[in-house]
This record gives C-alpha cells, sequence and structure tokens, in this order.
C-alpha cells in the first residue's frame, strides 16, 4: 500500500493461516506485531506464496490493536481476486436493468457475467464451462459474486476462479493420478483423522425425472410431459446408466438393488426446443408496430406452420437483448411470399410494461436468439435414439450427471498432513495439494476397499509460518455455497385426488338393456343351454353361473397357480386388452383329482391387444389358443365363434363389448363362475350398475361411494384405505395415518407433511405446521402502542425453526425479536414493564421483573434476587474484551457495586473488582489487572495508617506527568485512590478524607 513494500517475513505470527474451500472466497490472515505504527490502506496486497503470482488483496481496513506506544498488533485479512466480484452489481447488459430474468445456456449466463465484471473491471475471461439445457434464472439487485453462485447451484456444479478466468464445472484435478493418503506413521495424515456425513441427504439407487411441458402435444405424445428415451443405456464418467421401458426413470447398471431409496429431479427446464438466431429484421410499418425477423438458418424440412398445436398459438419468446423474456404472438411463413424472404416471422404487437411493442426502442435486432413455442417439433427434436439427440437424451444426460453425484454416501474427511512426511518430498506432494484435486485416501475403519477409494479435496487451511503440515478436507460429493441457501430444490407437486383416479379402475355403466343384449349374444354362442326363462320367482338351492370351457383365468406365469387380474379396458372408441398368461383349468384335464400338478394344466403366453373400433355395433372378445402351442393373442369379432370352429384354435369367450348408446358402451366378463348357495356367494367381484361401487376380489381392492365423495381400497395408493370427502365418525387410526392430497381433520388441514388450521388471519393460516421443514408458523392480529401516542393493529406472526434453531416473531412493522442457542435479539421498545401507579411510562425491548418473597434467614446473605443477571466468558488464547453487560447509556435506580476487604495479604485485583477497602495494618502491594479492559474503574480506600503501593503490572500509571510502574497510595488514613484504564494508562486520582 502508499507505493511502499513491506518485508514482514520475520514478524509473522504462528496462527497466520490461509484458507481455501470450494465455492469460497480464498482468504490470507496475517497476524503480526510492529514497533512502529504503519497504516495499510485498503487496495494494499501480499502475493503468496511468494513468486506464486497468486495476488491476495486487502479489501476492508486492517484490524489493529496499539498496545503501547512501541507495540502495535495486526491482522491482516486479505482476499484473493474472487473477492473483487463482490462489490459489482450485477445488471442486463443491454438494459442496464437490475432486476430481470435471462434465458441462457450455462455459457451465455458465464458470458454475461464476466461481460459485466469488464464494464468496471477489464482482464475476466470465460474458461471451461459445463453444457446444459438453456434455464430462465432471475435476478434482483444481485452482485457478481452472488450470481456465479446462483449459476452454480442452478445447475448442480461448481466454479473456479483462476487470475480472472471464470470457469463454470467440477473442479478436478489429478484424478488419474492421486496423492496417495492414509493414516499411519510416513503414510501422510497425524493422529486424528476425522469422517462426518455431509448433510442428512441419503444416498438412492432409482431416480425419477419429470420433463418439461412445452412444446409439447400430449395427444400425439402421449404424456403432457417429456419422458426419457425408453430401454436406452447412457455412459457417464465410467458407469452405465438405464432408463425404464416408459422414461419415467432411471437405475444404475449392473448394481443389485440394496435400498431401493428413491430420488427425484425437476427438469422442468428440458423440452423440446430449437433456439433460434435473428438473422435480419424487416421494418414492415413503423408507426403501426410492424415488424418481421428472419431466420434463414431454420432447416427445410422444418415448418413451423405443421407443428402447430390444436388451441394454442404460435408465440416467440426472445433470449437476450432489449426483448429478453417478451413473449410475442407470431405468423410464420416457410416460403417467400409476395417479395418477402422466407423463414420470416410476422410479430403481433401487444401493450408491454405500458407501451406497444416491438417499437423504435424495444424491437428485434440482428444476431438476437428467440425461441418458438406453442408448437410440437418433429421427433429429431425430441428423442433419437440413433444419434442420442433431442429433449429426451438431454434430459437422460442431466439425469445420468444428478444420479452420479448423489448414488453414493455423502461424506467428508478431515486430517492435518505430517509435516515430516510432506516435507521430505514437497516439491512432489504440493502440486497435488489443490482444490478439486483427487487423493487416493485408504483406511480400513473408514472404508473397506483394500485399494482405497478416490477422493476430492474441498477445503485447505495451510499455515503461513508451517506450509508443509496444511489441515485438508475431503469430499465425494458436488461442494455448496453459503450464496444460495441449498443445493438440489425440487418442488414438490402435490397431486390430488381428482388426478389419482386416472390410475384407478374403471368399470363402465351398465344398464339392463346392456343385461338383454349380452343374454341374446350367449343365446347365439352356446349350444348346451336352453333358452331363457322368465318365471315370477325361483326357489332352488343352488345357482351356477359359467360353462366348463370358460372355466380359465389369468396367472402371474406358467405353472403357475396365482391367479391375477388382467385388464380390459375401453376409451374413447379404442379397446386395449393386457398381455398375460392364461391358465385353463379344464381343457386337457381328464380325471377327477382332489389335487391337479401344474404341468397338468393348458397355459398360452397371450400377446397385448389394442384396437380403435369404429362400428357401434356389440363385439365378442375371444382369446384364440393354439391347440398344440402355448401362444395366443386376442381377437374381436360382430359374430359368434364356437370354442372348437376354426382349426388348430380354440376361441375361448373372455367377455362382450355391449353396443354403443349415448356414447358410452359397457364390458362383461364372462369366464370363471358364479355360485349362489343358502348363505354364500362364490364371485370374483360384485360391481354397481354405475361402475363407481364395486369389490374386486382377484384384485384386493373396493370403492364405495359416488363419483365425487367415496371410500377407497387399493386403488388410489397401493395397500391404502383412502377417504375422498367423507365424514369418520368414532374412527381409530393405529401406527400411521397418510394423507394424499389435502384433508380436513377435526378443523385442521393435513396435506402431506403439514398440517394448517381452518381458522385464518388475512389470507394466511393462523396456525401453520411443517414437518418436512421442521417449521411452524403462528399469525395473528395484535394491538400495538405507536409513538404518537395510541394504538393500531397489526398482523403478527411467530415462527419457530428447527432448520435455524430459533424461535421468532414479526409483525407488519418489521419489528423483530428471536430466542436462539446464540442468544436472544429484540429490535423494538414496546414492552411497558411498570405498573400505573409507578407514575413513570416507559417501552422496553427486554423487561426483566424479579418479583418474589425470599426470607434472607431461610437462604442465607449470599442468596439475592434479580430482574436480569448477565455474565460472560471468553476462553480464548488471544480474548477480546468480555462484559457481562453493555449499554449504549445507563440509568440506574439506586447504584449498588462489587466491594472487597483486603487484609495483610499482598493481592492481584481482577475485572470482576470495583471497590476496594484496604484493612491492612502493615504495608502491602497492589497488582493491578494485566489485561485491563478500556474504562475500567478501581476506587480504593485506605482504612488504616498503613499504606499500599500500587503496582500497573505491566501498564504505566499516569501520575502528575509522570508515568511510573507503582505508585503510593495517598497522604492518610481515610483517603481513596481512583484509577481509570484509558487504553494506554492507568490514570490515577485520589479524594483526600
Amino acid at each position: 500500500g502508499n507505493n511502499k513494500q513491506y518485508d514482514l517475513t520475520d514478524d509473522i505470527l504462528d496462527n497466520s493461516v490461509r484458507y481455501r474451500q470450494l465455492r469460497e472466497v480464498h482468504s490470507l490472515t496475517l497476524n503480526f506485531s510492529l514497533g512502529v505504527f504503519i497504516d495499510f490502506p485498503v487496495g494494499s496486497w501480499v502475493e503468496y506464496p511468494e513468486k506464486s503470482g497468486k495476488i491476495y488483496t486487502l479489501e476492508v481496513p486492517e484490524n489493529f490493536k496499539k498496545k503501547n506506544t512501541e507495540n502495535f498488533e495486526y491482522t491482516l485479512i486479505l482476499e484473493d481476486e474472487t473477492a473483487k466480484t463482490k462489490k459489482y452489481k450485477y445488471k442486463d447488459t443491454a438494459t442496464r436493468r437490475l432486476k430481470f430474468t435471462h434465458t441462457a445456456t450455462p455459457q451465455g449466463h458465464l458470458k454475461m457475467l464476466v461481460d459485466n465484471l469488464n464494464l468496471r473491471d477489464s482482464g475476466w475471461k470465460v474458461g471451461e464451462c459445463i453444457s446444459s439445457a438453456e434455464k430462465t434464472l432471475s435476478f434482483n439487485h444481485s452482485s457478481c459474486y452472488e450470481v456465479v453462485g446462483q449459476l452454480a447451484d442452478a445447475y448442480s456444479t461448481e466454479w473456479e476462479f483462476v487470475n480472472k478466468t471464470i470457469h463454470l464445472r467440477k473442479v478436478e484435478y489429478n484424478k488419474t493420478n492421486p496423492l496417495k493418503l492414509s493414516y499411519g506413521r510416513g503414510k501422510g495424515f497425524k493422529s486424528g483423522v476425522g469422517r462426518s456425513n455431509f448433510d442428512s441427504s441419503r444416498p438412492f439407487e432409482i431416480l425419477y425425472v419429470q420433463g418439461g411441458d412445452r412444446n409439447i402435444n400430449p395427444t400425439k405424445y402421449g404424456s403432457t410431459e417429456l419422458l426419457l428415451p425408453k430401454s436406452q443405456e447412457l455412459e457417464y464418467e465410467g458407469r452405465i446408466y438405464v432408463s425404464d421401458a416408459d422414461g419415467y426413470s432411471i437405475t444404475r447398471k449392473g448394481i443389485d438393488s440394496k435400498t431401493k431409496e428413491e430420488g427425484s429431479l425437476d427438469c422442468s427446464h428440458i423440452y423440446p426446443q430449437r433456439i433460434g438466431v435473428v438473422s435480419a429484421v424487416a421494418e414492415v410499418d413503423v408507426s403501426s408496430n410492424f415488424y418481421d425477423f428472419i431466420d434463414a438458418n431454420i432447416p427445410s424440412d422444418l415448418d413451423y406452420n405443421e407443428c402447430l398445436i390444436d388451441g394454442e398459438s404460435m408465440s416467440v419468446i426472445f433470449q437476450d437483448g432489449m426483448l429478453t423474456g417478451k413473449e410475442f404472438e407470431v405468423k410464420y411463413h416457410h416460403n417467400a411470399v409476395g417479395g418477402k424472404l422466407a423463414r420470416r416471422f410476422e410479430i403481433v404487437p401487444q401493450e408491454l410494461d405500458g407501451r406497444t411493442m416491438p417499437d423504435a426502442s424495444y424491437k428485434p435486432a440482428k444476431e438476437q436468439r428467440y425461441g418458438v413455442f406453442g408448437i410440437s417439433l418433429p421427433a429429431s427434436y425430441v428423442c433419437n435414439d440413433n444419434s442420442k439427440k433431442g429433449a429426451s437424451w438431454d434430459m437422460f444426460r442431466e439425469a445420468a450427471k444428478f444420479l452420479y453425484e448423489n448414488e453414493d454416501p455423502r461424506f467428508t474427511f478431515t486430517g492435518d498432513l505430517d509435516g515430516l512426511w510432506a516435507k521430505k518430498d514437497w516439491l512432489n506432494i504440493v502440486g497435488k495439494i489443490k482444490l478439486g484435486g483427487y487423493v487416493r485416501f485408504s483406511d480400513t475403519q473408514f472404508q473397506p476397499e483394500p485399494n482405497g477409494i478416490n477422493i476430492r479435496i474441498v477445503g485447505i487451511k495451510d499455515y503461513v509460518n508451517n506450509p508443509h503440515s496444511p489441515t485438508i478436507e475431503l469430499s465425494n460429493c458436488i461442494s455448496g455455497g453459503s450464496v444460495v441457501s441449498e443445493l438440489n430444490k425440487i418442488a414438490e407437486n402435490e397431486v390430488v385426488a381428482d388426478d389419482l383416479t386416472r390410475d384407478v379402475i374403471k368399470f363402465a355403466k351398465r344398464r339392463f338393456r346392456d343385461a338383454q343384449e349380452t343374454a341374446k349374444m350367449l343365446e347365439d354362442t352356446f349350444d348346451n343351454f336352453s333358452g331363457a326363462i322368465s318365471p315370477v320367482s325361483v326357489n332352488a338351492m343352488q345357482l351356477i353361473a359359467g360353462d366348463k370351457s370358460l372355466q380359465f383365468m389369468f396367472v402371474a406365469a406358467i405353472n403357475s397357480s396365482k391367479q391375477v387380474p388382467h385388464d380390459v379396458d375401453y376409451n374413447k372408441g379404442v379397446l386395449t386388452v393386457d398381455a398375460g398368461i392364461l391358465k385353463h383349468l379344464t381343457i386337457g384335464i381328464t380325471s377327477l383329482s382332489s389335487s391337479h400338478k401344474p404341468a397338468e394344466y393348458k397355459y398360452w403366453d397371450m400377446e397385448a391387444f389394442s384396437t380403435e373400433l369404429t362400428s357401434p355395433l356389440a363385439y365378442y372378445l375371444y382369446a384364440k389358443v393354439s391347440r398344440t402351442g402355448v401362444s395366443g393373442k386376442f381377437y374381436i369379432s360382430h359374430e359368434d365363434i364356437k370354442i372348437e370352429d376354426v382349426s388348430g384354435y380354440y376361441h375361448l369367450l373372455v367377455g362382450i363389448l355391449n353396443s354403443e348408446f349415448n356414447g358410452e358402451r359397457s364390458w362383461a366378463q364372462l369366464y370363471g363362475f358364479s355360485e349362489l348357495t343358502p348363505g354364500q356367494m362364490l364371485v370374483e367381484r360384485i360391481v354397481s350398475p354405475d361402475g363407481l361401487n364395486y369389490l374386486d376380489f382377484v384384485r384386493n381392492a373396493f370403492r364405495v361411494g359416488n363419483d365425487t365423495s367415496f371410500l377407497d381400497w387399493n386403488n388410489l395408493e397401493e395397500d391404502t384405505l383412502t377417504t375422498v370427502k367423507m365424514r369418520l365418525q368414532d374412527a381409530v387410526i393405529k401406527n400411521r395415518l397418510d394423507v394424499i392430497g389435502e384433508a380436513f381433520l377435526a378443523g385442521m388441514l393435513f396435506s402431506n407433511e403439514k398440517i394448517q388450521s381452518e381458522k385464518k388471519v388475512g389470507n394466511v393460516h393462523a396456525l401453520t405446521i411443517d414437518g418436512k421443514n421442521g417449521h411452524m408458523g403462528l399469525n395473528s392480529l395484535d394491538d400495538i402502542y405507536t409513538e404518537h401516542g395510541g394504538s393500531k393493529q397489526v398482523k403478527k406472526n411467530i415462527t419457530i425453526s428447527s432448520n435455524e434453531g430459533r424461535v421468532e416473531t414479526q409483525n407488519d412493522d418489521n419489528e423483530t425479536a428471536y430466542m436462539s442457542t446464540q442468544g436472544i435479539f429484540a429490535n423494538k421498545a414496546g414492552v411497558n414493564p411498570l405498573p400505573s401507579s409507578s407514575g413513570i411510562s416507559m417501552y422496553t425491548s427486554v423487561a426483566g421483573l424479579g418479583f418474589g418473597k425470599m426470607d434472607k434467614n431461610s437462604w442465607g446473605s449470599n442468596w439475592c434476587i434479580c430482574g436480569v443477571y448477565g455474565h460472560s466468558s471468553n476462553s480464548s488464547n488471544n480474548p477480546a474484551p468480555s462484559y457481562g453487560g453493555y449499554f449504549d447509556k445507563l440509568r440506574a435506580n439506586g447504584l449498588f457495586v462489587m466491594t472487597r476487604r483486603i487484609n495483610n495479604n499482598n493481592t492481584y485485583l481482577s475485572l470482576n473488582d470495583v471497590y476496594i477497602s484496604c484493612y491492612n495494618t502493615i504495608d502491602i502491594r497492589l497488582w493491578l489487572p494485566s489485561d485491563p479492559y478500556d474504562g475500567m474503574v478501581l476506587i480504593i480506600r485506605r482504612m488504616n495508617p498503613s499504606n499500599f503501593v500500587l503496582d500497573g503490572n505491566g501498564k504505566s500509571i499516569h501520575i502528575d506527568g509522570n508515568t511510573p510502574s507503582e505508585v503510593w497510595g495517598k497522604n492518610g488514613r481515610g483517603d481513596t485512590v481512583i484509577v481509570i484504564y484509558d487504553g494506554q494508562y492507568w490514570n490515577f486520582n485520589y479524594w483526600v478524607r
């Protein structure tokens, strides 16, 4: 500083350290003492290590303590170039706004950050950067330092500054040639190596992924959100990850499932898209705000007009420039029309921010990027399994990276390097002790792998005077930062019961008309049954419904006897039948027996079946199975087919789909049988005519109720009893109650892991208990006083947070008080502790009323009652002052100080002494405190003729212009000495008796 250079090598104390941590500013703390005062101005810098080119700069004024005129103690905290980014606000380089959104790839966001820094300080560069899909991020008066952390959080990665070059990627070095360390003599670590969990998260084996819903046509795509590539493999960091057959989740290949722990990843920012670049702009009619823009690079086979989705309008959102984030409806012309260029978008003007856009200032510009929405892009933009391109593969890559980072237990190791071991080969070791550098760490107590594991260095503390023994921190996970609260923030989607009913078994309405139609079709099918009977009543001992040829079921596997449900679904003209294994119970069975071996039965492997029905007539659904083989398929027909009508096949009647009536059809299953005997009914399922109520004994499921209020078992949630808008009376719940969606119980709203009161204060609940995040909130209205007399009503909020570990109350006027393990805080004087009878009105932040009734004879002379008690201590080797209380202005109604009586003993006075009575009968020595606080007061009275000597105990005593190291008590008996420490001297005065 001041264009001067100082060599402080011999003055640096041993507690001077450099601390480096991933995703944090690196600091160099220098502690030293000088015999003369030197002003180190902000901007002073140190090159450390010497001749390394690594500069640490003093960004805030130095801390120093003046011990005396020849002893000045300094603490300089210097920071690397990262700290400079804290000084500058992050703004949109096009509009100069501080509050804005920006859509870009990681490279685009990083470039804008570097552009911001170069506006104030030249030389900043974009370094290495991860590749990922574009994200829209919001910024609100952020500093550039906050933004780099926000980018790392958004893409679950890390950042690194290297001489004004900013890298946005995982910080990794020496991965193929790691530093080998373990515990023991000559192996690297001193004793005291420790391992701790990185956080409370648990590793998971299955990762569910939910993609974006933009530019998706659910009718054609089959899903409202983007899916993963189905049944595909992807390699990441030497591991193979596999997607499931439905495109919902991924797992690691070749790993036996142990915990079945599931995780989830929100990839809603990934969707089919093409980010185009404006190649030309046409000002068609400026007065009417008509502007066109052209993208000459749109492929010839991409006509956006052919990608329109019914019911949606095509729009564009500009990704940068003056129109960043603005969305406009457009009309697209793929080919040249009327002398105008092809690949042209006509922008429909609209009112935005109080002005009609586009206009002369806010208009598209050449090289500006844009995205098109409200369309369904061709399959190559969605998922191309051959080239592994498209949005689905982008999402797969992001999911693989996320699972890779979260499938192993997350932990950290901390240990001190053995200085003797390191010093022997320091030149070969020091280059590997760097942030992100890999260590091959082995120790049988910490991890069982015989060859050790690779783990990164995420923190280094090295001592300036002993650089060979740094403390290093190792971790196997992406480092989080303190800039933005948490990594991996995934929004939870609450799914209400109405959405879940899409997966519930649905039975079609069945009318009397359908039953009659079914009877007629059965009469045409079976020759071994006579026609219908129609008596007024039937009196019988047994009723059997079924035919021998239709005694089959669907089972879990060939040679299995476990019956499983088999779905036949009709929805909007499409009949769908699941695949399955069909087992016949009578064909080929020629003997009566109490049991048959599984191999005696006939089994067929049935293919799945789906067809669109164009005729409103009724259909027979058959299982067409081979007489000699084990394969079969489903087959529909308007005409009946006898079981052995077709050579080489059996036609087994599965059921009848009745004719269409008022847009609906009903389904009747006909295989199996039912038996009714006195007192017993043998049946697989019972269904109400409207299909809303049923008992399904094959599925072990039931539903009772109407379309809005019902009781459900094993449909909405596996092995779960669910109530939807139903009342329970005198119900008993044992062990556990799970709520899907929301439920009101006893005036409280239960929603997943949250409980909220029905009562509200304004638009918020009076009580909220958040079990997942460990949070409780209370809201109420309260009357508070005003500074001008009177009172007003405000809304008050009380929160109890396990994350922050404190209880806090706050009102609309930002009056706050909280209590935590580190203390109690209140920023408003609002409590009146005195009764009106006192004649005094006051308001205080903290009131301690020590009311009580204590008898001195019962408790002894050393007991007392206090309204407030304060005590403090500081166990540091270099302690700062420690006060039991600190008051800006102190008023005392009655003053009582600590007294101490001294006899014929030489005595060391302490920081707790105030008034000392000296009853000595011989001359004695009193040592003043060796390290007094500024402003300390001592009052010493001479009670007898004998005198005392005050010893400065290392501090000088100022008396009559002199500064001796000791002074005698003044004059005679009854005189009083008062000494006050002013930070440099004990100031000596006395009161004559």
